[in-house]
């Protein structure tokens, strides 16, 4: 097995802890300065990551490569900035009142959900029915975690 799949698995993992963590900040300091402190450490390891790719480009595979200078620009390259100030944003809230299991559970749904839409409408991937079977249990797994 490639060592890409457990990517996701990690990610997921982080994700949880982050939410958690951060709500438990935000409980003690305030969502707006628990977020403060998390974009800020975002923001500074961005630059690190920019300059340590840009002077050593073999450090990490192509993907990550620098590709254009800083002055190239379209204005759609801030919309995942958006998205992603926004789950942090609202996570520490939905895991203070919902907790982590019914939280990730709605993410998931969500995921598995918007996912799909995305690989047939975007990627022209085909919607196949074992992609269905998982928008249902989906489903039916935020239903019997949800009640």
């Amino acid at each position: 097995m490639k060592w890409i799949y457990f990517v996701p698995l990690l990610i997921g993992i982080l994700g949880i802890l982050q939410g958690a963590l951060l709500k438990n900040v935000a409980l003690e300091i305030g969502v707006a300065h628990a977020i403060l402190i998390a974009l800020s450490i975002y923001f500074f390891l961005g630059i690190v990551l920019f300059i340590l790719v840009s002077n050593n480009p073999q450090i990490l595979p192509d993907f990550y490569a620098v590709k254009y200078p800083l002055t190239y620009y379209k204005w759609w390259y801030l919309v995942p900035g958006l998205l992603g100030f926004f789950i942090v944003l609202f996570f520490p809230q939905a895991m203070n009142q919902l907790g982590a299991v019914k939280v990730t559970i709605l993410i998931i749904a969500g995921q598995i959900i918007t996912s799909t839409f995305w690989d047939f409408f975007i990627e022209h991937l085909s919607f196949t029915p074992f992609k269905f079977l998982g928008i249902i249990f989906a489903i039916l797994s935020l239903i019997f975690t949800v009640l």
